[in-house]
Parts: structure tokens; sequence; C-alpha cells
């Protein structure tokens, strides 16, 4: 009996991507660069993936007569896309994933004028004190601050479509400290800005601020570190048909210098670098598959660098170098079952080893290895410069 041969496929999927991402020469076969939907911080180079959008996976004919070649849909975590998805982690760890209207600043900044209401809640030894100012286009802030035997306890904010230049703003804005203004927690319920006719940014939890890299962390004059911190905040963008959703984010990420050592072998600063937490991501950088992201176990980095005769009265630099950590591992999961895992590499110095493994299972793996460079600019701090409402 002659035995026959069937094609079968499926439509194939296309795999557009946008995660904002840099890449590096060291690995040009594999190299994907896309883009965050994030106005400030967006770029132009954009790289679409590869075309190819189905695997042949070979079926024996239960009969044992022939076989069928048959067209798997593509994996959702494959050699194509997953420097993307890796580098969109760690935008996310690292603050850049987030538009510059994520607010950091006072929202007095929202309006100008006089304010229209002014009303005081007595509770004990604490009174809060509610004043509502009008917006230019007859929305409004009402700010809330509560002072006791304190000058000043807390205090927030909350707009109703409040026209801010550009920007439609509605939502709650709590500041959980009032002195500690370097680095304090900022508290956002069903905050939204609407900035285009179908582009905007809703936000729900908590992030903290970051500090500068210009020393005074926590009230340490040598301590030169810069940190992003979230706890359950839940994120979406839209910008220029692109999307990017984070959903119950807690994570940390830091690193910097963080004092100086002096000893008998010399003058030092010691430079850490620190990354865990979880979260889940879906997008167009990842064709509408939900991403689960977690960090298995703590990045970590620690080092030492000379102080030279230059500055001996200050930071080694004014922005310490992005990390290159030495111990940790990130895992990804897509919704089918696929699977990257990033680890420091132990046979190559300052690079990562990533296995890929699909749903077919362990005998299904492929293992890349990757200069610590490929996701530098994603580790590199929320910019500093960013704030909102600006000056």
């Amino acid at each position: 009996m002659m035995r026959t041969k069937t094609n079968y496929m499926v439509p194939a999927l296309v795999i557009l991507l946008a995660g904002c991402s840099g890449t590096s020469p060291d690995d040009e076969q594999n190299t994907v660069v896309s883009v965050v939907p994030n106005q400030l911080n967006a770029t132009s180079d954009v790289v679409n993936a590869t075309d190819e959008s189905t695997q042949t996976q070979q079926n024996p004919i239960e009969d044992g007569e022939g076989y069928e070649d048959f067209m798997l849909p593509r994996f959702q975590i494959n050699e194509d896309n997953y420097r993307a998805l890796l580098n969109q982690a760690f935008e996310v760890y690292f603050g850049t994933a987030y538009d510059q209207r994520l607010p950091t600043n006072h929202m007095q900044r929202l309006v100008s004028g006089a304010a229209i209401d002014h009303r005081e809640e007595v509770d004990g030894f604490a009174t809060t004190h509610f004043t509502t100012f009008a917006c230019s286009n007859g929305g409004t802030v009402e700010q809330r601050l509560v002072a006791g035997i304190s000058p000043v306890i807390s205090y927030g904010f909350e707009a109703d479509n409040c026209q801010y230049r550009g920007d439609l703003v509605s939502g709650q804005f709590d500041l959980g400290g009032f002195r500690d203004t370097s680095h304090y927690d900022i508290a956002l319920q069903n905050f939204k800005v609407d900035f285009g006719v179908s582009d905007g940014l809703s936000a729900h939890g908590m992030y903290r601020r970051f500090t500068t890299f210009t020393g005074g962390y926590g009230g340490n004059p040598s301590d030169w570190s810069e940190h992003w911190r979230t706890k359950s905040l839940d994120y979406t963008i839209s910008y220029l048909g692109s999307d990017l959703a984070i959903e119950n984010a807690s994570t940390l990420g830091w690193y910097g210098y963080v004092r100086r050592e002096k000893s008998s072998n010399g003058d030092f600063w010691l430079y850490r670098a620190h990354m865990e937490g979880e979260f889940t991501m879906q997008g167009t950088f990842s064709s509408g598959a939900t991403i689960d992201v977690m960090v298995v176990e703590p990045f970590t980095q620690e080092y030492r660098v000379n102080v030279s005769a230059d500055y001996r009265h200050g930071a080694p630099y004014s922005t310490p170098p992005t990390p290159h950590f030495s111990s940790g591992n990130l895992l990804l999961i897509a919704d089918d079952g696929t699977t990257a895992q990033l680890r420091p590499s132990s046979h190559v110095a300052n690079h990562v080893d990533v296995t890929l493994t699909n749903y077919l299972g362990s005998d299904n793996q492929q293992t890349f290895t990757l200069p610590w460079s490929v996701f530098s600019s994603a580790m590199r701090l929320r910019d500093k410069t960013l704030e909102f409402p600006m000056r």
C-alpha cells in the first residue's frame, strides 16, 4: 500500500512586537527590536518578527499505514520573540515600562487660581482639610490634607475630568508621607489619563517614587542607589496602536553605590544591585498572549571600585552602571505553557543563559547565551527627569 502524506495548516499567527528593548550585535541571528508604548520613551527602531508562523510536527497515523505532517501554531514564547519579552519584563522591574504620566509630583500643579470650596472634618486629634479647585475645562481637583499633632500627617488629591495641558486627568492620588519627598509611597485608585482620541493610561495600586543618584537615600549621604518598587499595581496604556497591560505587579529593582568603605587595602565604593517580584503582562508585543513573570531566585550583584582622587568627596560616577547580575533566576510562562528561563551564565562571564521550553516537554528545549548588555537599556532605571504634573 502506498503511504500518503497530508499537510494541514492552521491560519498563520502574525507576531507584532512592541515592548521597549535593546539589542546587541553579539547575537544578530536572533535579534528582535521592539518599542514600548510610551510616548516619551518611544523609539523608531521597530523590527517585526519573522513571518514564519507555524512549526511542523510529525504525527504517526494510528493504523501504522502512513503519517501526516500537520502545522501547529507558533509557540507563544519562541526563538524570535523571547528577547523582546525579556526586555519588556526587565523594563517593568526597573520602571521604564511606565509612561511619564504616572504621577510623581504634588497634584496642585494641575490647577491654578484660588480655591472654590473648603471644608473640614475633625476626628480626635486629626483634622482633615478638603479644598476644591476648578480646572480650566470645568473639571475639579480636591486636595485632602490631614493635620494633627504633627503639622501634616498625610495628604492626597482626587481629580474629576481635570484638563491639564493636552491631558484629561481623573482618579485618586495619595501620598504615604509628607516629609520624606525623596522616596515616599504613592497610592492610586482608579487613576487615568486620556491624552488622545484612543490613547491613554490607567493605574490602580501602589508604587514608590524613585530617589535620584545624588546621595542621601534613607538619610545616608553615601548612598547613591536608586530604587523602583511596586505593590499590587495594575497598569494599562494604549499609544499609537500599541498596548501594554501589567497586572498585580509587586516588584523591586534597584542598583547603585550604597556606601564608601575605607580599609588598609584602600578606599572603595560598594556597588550593589537587586531585583525581585512578580507580575503578569500582556500586549501588542506578545500578540495578545498573557505572560506570567516571576523571579524564582532574587537577582543580586556586589562589587567594589576604587575611589579615585577626583571623586573623594562624591560618588565615582553620576549614574552607576546597569547590573550584570551574578545570581538569580527569572521565569516567563505563556498561556500555551511555553517558558523562557534566564539565569546568569556559569561558563561565560557577564553573560546569561536563556532556556526556552515548549509544551511538548523538556526534550524540546533551546538554550541561548547572551551578554548582559542585550538588556542594559531595559534595566536603566526610570528616568529621574520624568515628572507629572510638570513644573
